[in-house]
């Protein structure tokens, strides 16, 4: 799939849900919804969960996140039938249907819906008029609906970062690098200038009677953009792991972050970012000379009017919890750089 195409697909699967999506209620009168982060119920029969049907869904709905120290499912997925639904998962975040009509004559049809009965919530509607037509409908679209759910999400925490926003931090940005960021109010600018900007979200969690250190940052940098040669991989991840090293100090003397390659080789995509070439890149990162880790997400933009490349990585350190959320988060602060003109 070429680069215009891939940008087509987001484009038009962004406007199917979120913009063209059918409001079941007025949302001002809807309750918010319900549930964790990642969590998808699944409304489907028993016999269809347990057979092939199942099979297909939980292979798309629970693969694992790339770049995660231990293995975590990109979503947790519960499955109910139709009247649990009705009666205690109505307002649940993310639901997808599943509807196999044996009298159906038309092709099997994927469907996004939002704010059905809460506000903030997504539907999905899968129906086909057979198992086999269903399963093959599924493997199709499953990128899409993955997609949309984790889209959902992210819009989620823009949300809240927008209900709570920290105004020192957004306005130190757009001066000095001259980009926006959604960040949550808890963040400090632990270092800046007119290069870089390194945010921070230090917290403690309660687990087993005891608090543990959850840390996550965000960390940018702009360089110039002289030659395409610079988006291969190779000089990517050479001028990620010079940053790192110039920015992020371990805890130890001498200690600094780097990309961790011996475990899990950093992935790479290109994508279109808010119209601007860029390069995705999922993995881990570790701290050379300690033992620290954790998963890292990095998108490499190039800003064709200032001439400019902005390196964007956020990180997440949570060893006694799962990670996923916490890498969501810093992912959902990564997505939300934009440039101002």
């Amino acid at each position: 799939m070429n680069d215009f195409i891939k940008s087509l697909f987001v484009f038009t699967l962004f406007l199917a849900v979120f913009t063209s999506c059918k409001d079941e209620n007025p949302a001002n009168t809807l309750l918010s919804v319900s549930g964790n982060p990642g969590d998808v119920i699944v409304v489907t029969t028993t016999n269809q969960w347990e057979g092939l049907t199942g099979e297909t869904i939980r292979e798309h709905f629970e693969k694992k996140v790339y770049g995660m120290p231990q293995d975590e499912p990109i979503f947790n997925v519960i499955r109910t039938n139709k009247s649990d639904f009705e009666r205690i998962f109505k307002t649940f975040r993310n639901v997808v249907f599943i509807t196999i009509d044996t009298s159906r004559f038309s092709e099997g049809e994927v469907t996004f819906h939002k704010d059905a009965w809460a506000k903030g919530q997504l539907i999905i509607n899968v129906t086909a008029s057979s198992r086999d037509e269903l399963i093959e409908l599924f493997n199709a679209r499953a990128d899409q609906m993955v997609y949309a759910i984790q889209t959902k999400e992210f819009n989620r925490l823009y949300a809240q970062y927008r209900k709570h926003p920290n105004k020192g931090i957004r306005n130190k940005l757009e001066k000095l690098l001259k980009i926006r960021v959604m960040v949550p109010k808890e963040t400090v600018l632990a270092s800046s200038d007119s290069n870089h900007a390194w945010i921070r979200l230090e917290r403690q969690r309660l687990k087993g009677g005891y608090q543990h250190e959850v840390s996550q940052g965000v960390l940018i940098y702009k360089y110039p953009y002289t030659a395409k040669q610079q988006f291969l991989d190779s000089n990517l991840f050479a001028k990620r792991d010079s940053i790192l090293q110039a920015y992020i100090p371990g805890p130890s003397e001498g200690s600094y972050m780097t990309t961790e390659y011996r475990y899990q080789p950093p992935l790479t995509q290109d994508i279109d970012f808010d119209g601007h070439f860029a390069k995705e890149i999922h993995g881990l990162w570790r701290v050379e000379n300690d033992f620290m880790g954790g998963p890292m997400a990095s998108i490499f933009v190039l800003n064709e009017d200032e001439g400019m490349i902005y390196s964007i990585s956020g990180y997440a350190f949570a060893p006694q919890f799962d990670k996923r959320e916490y890498y969501r988060e810093v992912e959902a602060m990564v997505r939300s750089v934009r440039f101002v003109k």
